[in-house]
């Protein structure tokens, strides 16, 4: 069986333990990138505990730059960001605009 791995403040993610997931502490950046590599890192399809995919809360990504954020949603497990309490920020918007500039090779989003 596979999980999900819940990424962020304890305060804004514990719900997910509801639904069963793993959560991982970060409030910063660095905290964030450090428990995706450790998920990956973990991972085994043997393992009872084998993660299928990896939610973070996007302001967590906020301070990457394009290329990092990129190499982030590379591999397995699939990463994938949500709004905060706050609402939706600009690592989701600059990483859509990223994929629509590669597939039409303009920016059509503007």
């Amino acid at each position: 069986m596979y999980n999900i791995a819940v990424i962020g403040p304890e305060n804004t993610i514990g719900i997910f333990r509801a639904i069963g997931a793993q959560i991982f502490e970060a409030h910063t950046t660095a905290e964030a990138v450090s428990q995706i590599d450790h998920i990956r890192q973990q991972k085994t399809s043997n393992s009872r505990n084998a993660v299928a995919l990896i939610v973070v809360l996007e302001e967590l990504l906020e301070s990457l730059h394009l290329e990092e954020i990129n190499h982030l949603y590379q591999g397995n497990p699939v990463l994938i960001a949500i709004p905060g309490p706050q609402g939706s920020g600009n690592a989701s918007i600059r990483r859509l605009r990223s994929l629509a500039e590669k597939a039409v090779g303009s920016d059509i989003l503007g």
